[in-house]
């Protein structure tokens, strides 16, 4: 998953191009739903743990994850 989430980022010009050393990161994953997330109705949670380490990798000194239900 991991190599998949990079390949994905790099087609928009990579991490790098986002995240400066320092930065803080923001995930926001779609949880909103009560389904299972092989249904595709939810992130995964491999891709939001490959997102946050190339996060840091780049850079980033924090990721937070947050959801938010109207």
């Amino acid at each position: 998953m991991r190599k998949a989430v990079k390949e994905s980022l790099d087609l928009i010009g990579g991490l790098d191009s986002l995240v400066s050393p320092g930065d803080r990161v923001l995930v926001k994953p779609n949880l909103i739903a009560p389904y299972h997330y092989t249904t595709g109705a939810t992130t995964s949670p491999h891709v939001i743990r490959a997102l946050c380490e190339l996060a840091k990798e780049a850079g980033a000194r924090k990721d937070t994850l947050k959801e938010y239900v109207a």
